[in-house]
């Protein structure tokens, strides 16, 4: 968004229109003297939105800028009709679509015109000298983003308009006005509560109507009331909800019932693996199949063949952004090889946008701007079941990926689209070249994976580098159906996968841990090696396992992870003796890899990970400790 709210602030400018920056996702100025600010100084409005990237845009209204706006908020077409009912109606003018409403954009017409709110009536504010109004492409508070609904130029203001805004418009929209515009005694509750309600459905809290009142009464109440009244009637509007979320800092909760709540089933895309109508995130290094996978995956869906594992594909097309491989030479034959119906798959190019002189124009897509551009592509797409995004590195615009308020204001309304539409998106992103927990791993903000249900994280495999494993990272939707393995296999200079049969059990910090946990598996392989000739000849204690661990120069966490790994039988052998550790029958044989399974079949591989998830649950419960002659005994667990 932050490009094309640049290039839409120095458009502005070309029409003539001063622009100043306001917060993102809201109202308030950033730069000292707020919209008297506003500036048609290219160089400072480059300077400014290079500080702030993600700022919305504000333009001065008034004799300042030309411009006067008539901001139609919920409630404010039913004014508007009585309105042009009686007065005649409005000409065709430039329109807005804000997060609430839209606004009517009207040239200035030469004589002073002050702004109002709900002085036409409620829900109609008007935007003249000494206001300003936030213009597109900015970002409402609300999530929504503001847009043009037509490309008309202002038109001028109806006289009647002007009329009704400069001859005492109180006094001709409120009987309650004596003579001299003043509200008289026993019209003063009346008339300022009616005002507080018309600022309480704009969204202000009791604070900021309680300074209108108070200026209002001080001004035109004749005589003006008591300052513990005009607080009792601003706190009495302010107790009732706003029509739309305030704009201002203050909120308020919005309770909805659990019983009120209808229960749905969670849909899958891939059964366990890719949540329907959810955010998924694929990480891993380059060159390792991760484009290959996503065209395996589209293949499998567009066909409604089942997926690797035996979990079935519901037929249905699949949308496709691509910042990296070419459609004609690289996309297509690899979707041929992989026997996807390509009639179902679509490539999104570009956005087409309209200029505010009529002509069109196309432009890269871009989730800091263009979510409505792929709700309109899902629309488009009936039976669509599966967004990629491959790399999301690419579609980020100019947003620091290092940023998480920034990633989160970017995947959040991602997310929302996935759930609204019930497609899942599976986006597609790079590692970071630095050791950690896999979790930590995806290239820029940790707000990537706290965004997404499902990561899956692909590597090649340390003993067997022309091996892949794809393994979960996160996924708290489902029980872990296991890893994968696959190779890449070329027929005819076109790539494609080839998955192998047997559930990975690998962790995923051992997958994609970097260097320094693959030198962490090579210790745990020592420490395998070491705790299966321990145990050959039968369970013991896990005390005299710690005490001998050290002497074989093993550290005690690589050693449990050595045990989960081999699938070590956990298990309590009396309350005096304590835990001990057994190995698994399957251990025994030579040669025998301890973490991929060799059954035929993935069901029977995952139906087999009933003792690996329940040893893992032993392993993970609280410490044994129990207290001899006043010494702790730690037995289980790790110190």
């Amino acid at each position: 968004m932050s490009d094309d709210l640049l290039g839409a602030a120095l458009a502005f400018v070309g029409d003539g229109l001063p622009v100043f920056p306001c917060e993102p996702r809201g109202k308030r100025p950033l730069v000292e003297g707020g919209f008297k600010a506003a500036t048609r100084d290219t160089e400072q409005i480059r300077t400014w939105w290079t500080k702030w990237r993600l700022a919305n845009i504000g333009i001065p209204t008034g004799a300042v800028s030309g411009l006067v706006v008539l901001d139609i908020d919920p409630g404010g077409d039913n004014s508007l009709a009585a309105l042009t009912g009686k007065f005649g109606s409005l000409p065709e003018t430039r329109s807005v679509r804000t997060g609430r409403g839209r606004q009517l954009w009207f040239k200035h017409p030469g004589t002073p015109l002050r702004c109002s709110a709900g002085v036409l009536g409620p829900g109609l504010d008007f935007r003249g000298d000494g206001g300003y109004v936030i213009t597109p492409p900015s970002i409402h508070p609300n999530g929504a983003r503001y847009s043009f609904l037509n490309d008309y130029k202002p038109a001028q203001v109806p006289n009647w308009l002007v009329e009704r805004l400069t001859t005492n418009p109180q006094a001709q929209t409120n009987p309650s006005r004596d003579a001299g515009g003043k509200i008289p005694d026993g019209r003063r509750n009346d008339t300022l509560a009616g005002l507080a309600g018309s600022l309480r459905r704009q969204g202000l809290p009791e604070s900021e109507i309680l300074e209108t009142l108070c200026g209002i009464n001080l001004r035109q109440c004749n005589p003006p009331l008591a300052e513990a009244e005009v607080s009792r009637i601003a706190a009495s509007i302010a107790s009732y909800p706003p029509v739309a979320p305030p704009d201002a800092a203050e909120r308020l909760a919005k309770l909805e019932c659990f019983a009120a709540i209808q229960p749905k089933p969670l849909r899958w895309v891939w059964r366990d693996r890719i949540p329907a109508g959810k955010l998924s995130l694929m990480v891993g290094d380059p060159d390792k199949g991760k484009s290959l996978i996503t065209i395996d995956i589209t293949a499998r869906i567009t066909a409604g063949k089942p997926f690797p594992d035996g979990a079935p594909s519901e037929r249905g097309s699949v949308i496709m952004l691509s910042a990296e491989d070419d459609p004609e030479d690289t996309i297509r034959p690899r979707l041929d090889a992989a026997g996807a119906d390509v009639s179902r798959v679509h490539l999104l190019k570009a956005v087409r946008v309209l200029l505010r002189d009529g002509k069109q124009t196309e432009r890269g897509f871009s989730l800091e701007s263009d979510i409505d551009a792929l709700y309109d592509a899902i629309k488009q797409t009936p039976d669509v079941r599966l967004i990629v995004i491959d790399p999301i590195s690419a579609y980020l615009g100019a947003a620091d990926s290092h940023n998480n308020s920034e990633v989160r204001g970017l995947l959040a309304p991602l997310a929302e689209l996935a759930a609204r539409t019930g497609v899942a998106i599976l986006a597609v992103t790079h590692l970071r070249k630095s050791g950690g927990s896999a979790i930590y791993r995806a290239m820029g903000s940790i707000a990537f994976a706290a965004a997404a249900r499902a990561v899956w994280g692909i590597a090649e495999d340390a003993d067997d580098p022309d091996k892949r494993i794809m393994v979960r990272v996160k996924g708290n939707l489902a029980h872990d159906p296991g890893g994968l393995a696959y190779r890449i296999e070329v027929a005819l200079d076109i790539p494609r996968i080839a998955w192998e049969l047997g559930a990975v059990n690998l962790r995923a910090d051992d997958v994609l841990g970097g260097l320094d946990s693959r030198e962490e598996r090579s210790e745990q392989r020592e420490a395998e090696e070491w705790l299966k000739e321990f145990l050959a000849h039968g369970p013991k204690a896990v005390s005299e396992i710690r005490r001998q661990a050290p002497q074989a120069g093993l550290a005690w966490h690589t050693v449990r992870r050595a045990a989960d790994a081999l699938r070590i039988k956990k298990q309590k052998s009396g309350f005096v003796s304590g835990w001990e550790w057994a190995l698994p029958e399957d251990a025994h044989p030579e040669g025998a890899h301890p973490c991929v399974s060799d059954m035929g079949t993935f069901e029977a591989a995952i139906e087999n990970k009933g003792d690996t998830t329940q040893h893992s649950h032993e392993d993970a419960q609280p410490e044994s400790v129990s207290t001899f002659g006043g010494v702790s005994s730690f037995e289980e667990g790790e110190l």
